[in-house]
């Protein structure tokens, strides 16, 4: 006679884990995108718009509007994770596809526009963000606790 196991297999489940990084992350990225944006109006306000080079003010205008974009998306994202639905972790890395290509398009069009290379300083939110999507990416499609967590339609 075998013996059959009564105790069920316990999965990993909930935002604890490792999950705790990038639940972390989503509740602090409509708040780090807000900053931006306020940053952005703050510097435009305190300078003489007839100082800016040609074309930079629309520029600037659209970062402004991206981050609030960025913050909007931060806050559809708490919501989704807090309701444990299954578009949550697709929605954060489509968040951070976002802030990498954004990144990369502010890097490219500040240089075309102000006709100037970038140090590190400049560099380090794409580098940031690159590394954070090429880590938590995998991680969102592959975990068996994001599997088992986001499960609601």
């Amino acid at each position: 006679m075998s013996e059959i196991s009564t105790t069920a297999q316990v999965e990993p489940k909930g935002i604890a884990g490792w999950l705790i990084l990038p639940a972390l992350g989503t509740f602090l990225s409509p708040l780090v995108a807000a900053y931006g944006a306020l940053e952005i109006v703050s510097d435009l306000s305190n300078t003489s718009i007839s100082t800016l080079p040609p074309g930079i003010v629309p520029f600037v205008v659209a970062e402004a509007i991206f981050n609030l974009g960025l913050m909007a998306g931060g806050i559809v994202a708490i919501v989704r994770m807090l309701k444990h639905k299954r578009s949550y972790p697709r929605l954060y890395v489509n968040l951070l596809i976002v802030t990498v290509v954004g990144s990369l398009g502010d890097l490219a069009i500040a240089a075309a526009l102000l006709d100037s290379q970038f140090g590190p300083e400049q560099v380090k939110p794409l580098i940031r963000a690159a590394i954070a999507l090429a880590i938590w990416g995998p991680y969102m499609f592959k975990s068996k606790r994001v599997r088992n967590t986001f499960v609601e339609d």
